[in-house]
């Protein structure tokens, strides 16, 4: 089996968008997240949201994913499920649509304009 060959830009995405989340859930963290959320362990929570964002909106594969959290794929698959499942919650839906937009800001690349995809 051939090693995987991981980009460091990809690496080190993932680890923007961890930022962006931890600093958006902790400004939102009293405000606008439903309260037994912010109860939860907010370390573990904000990875689950970091890893599913770098999947969904930088459309990195789970492996990488993994390596960059240093977890296993299946456990990148598991956050990306328990977030989807969360998001029936509009609260946590609008905290997580924040988080888009921000990720978009951030990665979107220059020269396109804002707001559309």
């Amino acid at each position: 089996m051939t090693p995987l060959r991981l980009n460091p830009v990809d690496l080190v995405s993932c680890r923007v968008v961890w930022r962006l989340v931890t600093e958006l859930f902790v400004a939102a963290c009293g405000a606008e997240l439903p309260a037994a959320m912010a109860r939860r362990r907010p370390h573990c929570h904000m990875r689950q949201i970091a890893m599913y964002l770098s999947h969904v909106m930088l459309s990195l594969p789970y492996q990488t994913i993994a390596a960059a959290f240093g977890l296993d794929r299946t456990s990148v698959m598991h956050a990306c499920a328990v977030i989807e499942d969360r998001r029936d919650d509009l609260a946590y839906d609008r905290f997580i649509e924040r988080c888009e937009r921000c990720i978009m800001a951030v990665f979107q690349p220059f020269g396109q304009p804002h707001g559309g995809r």
